[in-house]
Order: structure tokens, then sequence, then C-alpha cells
């Protein structure tokens, strides 16, 4: 019933019909709940499917327009503006220097696992997923940041297009990561009450 009661919440159906199908499914009429079981699988594994290509493609794509953006700027004399694919490909050299305000680098490849693990383990791709905005996240809390080559750090004074759109693409994948672990869930329960 639990389930049911979850299931009935997610698609938007009414507390009438929820009532009805209560009923109905405790006459023990067997046809009935095998029929509601059926649809409701039908209906969920075309959605998953359907949203984890959506959730997928988008995050993918918005984490590669986020490279061709300016992500931050620093207080250099002027604001020197830093795009994202800079950060990208020289962000691991603060993290191989133990900078910690370079530590949110790391949610790059994390974000990549999500990606990869997304229709192969779905526990692995929601934790990742989570992981990697957090640390995308913790980069507002930065106040300096190396600045060139030479080491020398800089107050970051603006945070510009290109790095709320890589959060955004870590955002996207948590939320198809959690609709869709929510919807997996679900059918478990399913084959539960058979």
């Amino acid at each position: 019933m639990l389930v049911l009661a979850h299931l009935g919440n997610s698609y938007g159906i009414s507390p009438f019909v929820f009532y009805l199908l209560n009923s109905l499914l405790n006459q023990r009429n067997k046809a009935y709940t095998t029929t509601l079981q059926v649809i409701a699988e039908i209906t969920q594994s075309k959605t998953t499917m359907k949203n984890k290509k959506v959730f997928l493609f988008l995050s993918f794509g918005i984490f590669i327009i986020s490279l061709t953006q300016k992500s931050y700027c620093t207080s250099g004399g002027t604001c020197e503006y830093f795009s994202g694919l800079l950060s990208l490909i020289f962000g691991w050299i603060g993290v191989f220097m133990l900078h910690l305000p370079a530590f949110p680098w790391i949610a790059n490849p994390i974000l990549l696992l999500s990606w990869i693990t997304f229709n192969k383990n779905q526990k692995i791709s929601f934790i990742s997923s989570i992981t990697a905005f957090l640390l995308m996240l913790s980069f507002l809390l930065v106040d300096e940041i190396i600045d060139n080559e030479g080491g020398t750090t800089a107050k970051v004074i603006f945070y510009d297009l290109g790095y709320w759109m890589w959060l955004l693409s870590s955002f996207i994948m948590l939320i198809g990561n959690f609709i869709t672990y929510k919807k997996s869930e679900n059918k478990i329960g399913l084959k539960q009450l058979k």
C-alpha cells in the first residue's frame, strides 16, 4: 500500500482515485493488482529511460558550454577572467600543489564518473553526482586562488556564467540521479507486492 501511495503522489493521482484503488486491492482481487503493477512498471521503465537520456545529455551539454565561458574573475590589478577550459586544463596543478582552494576542481573527474556509471551502476552515479555538486558548490567559499604560473594568489571577486553553468551541469546530473533512483526504488517496491 505504501508503494502505491508513493506512486499516487508521484503521478498526481487524486486521493479519491487512490481510495478506489486501495479498496480494490483490499478486496484481494488479483486481476486488478496484477494489471496495476504491469501498468506502473511499463510507465516507469519508459519514463526512466527517457529521463536518463535527457538528464545525461543536458548535463554533458551544459558542461561543454561552460568550458567556453568565463568562469571567475580575480583581482590582479585589473579584473582578469579565467575561462572554464583553462580552469579545467590547469586546475589539477593547484590540486597537485595541495592548494586547498583548487580542490573543487576534483569535481570534474567525479562528474565524469557519474556520467559513465549513470546507466550501469545507479548507486555510484548518485553518490558521485552528490559529491561533484558539493565540491563545485564549495568553490563559492574560496577567497583567494592561484592567479598565475608563479604561484601568486589573487582574490576571487566575481563568479561568471561559466562557473554557474558548471554548477548547473552537476545539479542537473544530481536531479537526474535522484529521479532515476526514486523510480527504481518504486520498481523494487512493486516487485515485492507480487
